[in-house]
């Protein structure tokens, strides 16, 4: 009779596996486990050959709250780190990101700042932080940020049946619309997508346009320059002399499927302690961002009626295909920096076929 029932509770187990809408993709990685991704606190880096570069803003704003609430004016470290100095430089800051997808703070153990970080995450996420958060000394400084991001869509794009092939070589997850026709599944689906720019089909910059208004979703599919800033920068210099278009038919859109959940802790600057009058024995104990992102799609191909006339058209369609590095920017609109950036050049970070 036992083993009547566990052989039923697999068997069910097994058929849930394969329900088209389950997924559990992301499970929680510190990221001193990748081996080919970077994550940067300021978009100023060098892009390294064969390397992911993820950035998020939510650590600058961290680092504002602890310029603003804790040293109460410009913060200094023993040894000058260069984190340091480029986060001195405040860029960015809350101006520049929407209050719904992020957590940051900065504070004291005397002050219980772990006690509240824990109690705000849970109420605003609810959620624990994901790492352990405990200091030792009274003085000692926490700069905490979470970041969690959901990228939906009012019309789900096609769940693309064949993986991409990511550099030639490796199979992807992905979605998009697999061949765009001037039927209403499509056109729904397509209207949530811009052509900002297209050179080839290995340049061009699309954006994608989500449930959240105002939210710019920008991806790029380009040669990079040699720095993440001055690639963001040359995309957003196209877009700003563009004229967005559409999807044409029997034109292709195919988005490797991202998701990840990445714990990091900035080790340049922890364990340094202030080189400030008065502030000498406060020490950044913990520096940690949190990074929560989805880009997933679970709608199975649309079925399509059937074409009513041959297409005769000459015109070569364009494939906006993203199987080789490329770039994904996000950023509020009506504001120039933008509040996540990753550049994609290996397939660490991308969900990858079965």
């Amino acid at each position: 009779m036992k083993r009547k029932r566990a052989a039923i509770f697999f068997f069910a187990l097994f058929l849930f596996t394969l329900l088209p809408n389950h997924e559990a993709y992301s499970v929680r990685l510190e990221a001193y486990k990748l081996r080919n991704t970077m994550i940067t606190p300021y978009l100023i880096r060098r892009i390294l050959e064969d390397k992911n570069m993820l950035y998020c803003s939510t650590f600058q704003v961290a680092w504002n709250k602890m310029t603003d609430e804790v040293t109460k004016g410009t913060v200094s470290l023993d040894g000058s780190p260069i984190t340091e100095q480029m986060l001195n430089r405040r860029l960015t800051g809350a101006q520049d990101i929407s209050e719904d997808c992020y957590l940051a703070a900065a504070g004291v153990a005397r002050d219980n700042i772990v006690e509240r970080v824990e109690r705000d995450m849970r109420d605003k996420f609810n959620e624990a932080p994901g790492t352990e958060m405990n200091l030792k000394n009274p003085h000692d400084i926490l700069i905490y940020s979470f970041f969690y991001k959901d990228i939906a869509f009012a019309e789900e794009l096609e769940r693309l049946d064949k993986p991409i092939m990511f550099n030639g070589a490796n199979p992807v997850k992905a979605f998009g619309i697999k061949e765009f026709a001037l039927d209403e599944s499509h056109i729904r689906a397509a209207e949530q997508v811009e052509i900002l720019y297209y050179r080839n089909d290995n340049e061009f910059i699309v954006r994608l346009l989500s449930t959240q208004q105002n939210d710019e979703i920008i991806l790029a599919k380009f040669a990079p320059l040699k720095t993440l800033s001055s690639s963001v920068a040359f995309v957003f210099s196209q877009i700003a002399t563009s004229r967005p278009t559409t999807l044409k038919e029997k034109e292709t859109l195919q988005i490797p499927m991202i998701d990840f959940d990445i714990v990091d802790w900035f080790i340049e600057i922890e364990g340094r302690c202030l080189q400030i009058r008065g502030m000498e024995d406060y020490c950044i104990a913990k520096a940690i961002q949190s990074l929560k992102f989805k880009l997933v799609q679970k709608a199975s191909p649309y079925e399509l009626l059937p074409s009513v006339a041959e297409d005769k058209s000459l015109v070569k369609p364009r494939k906006f295909i993203f199987d080789k590095p490329f770039l994904i920017c996000l950023r509020q609109q009506g504001v120039s920096y933008p509040y996540f950036v990753l550049w994609v050049q290996n397939t660490e970070m991308l969900l990858p076929a079965n």
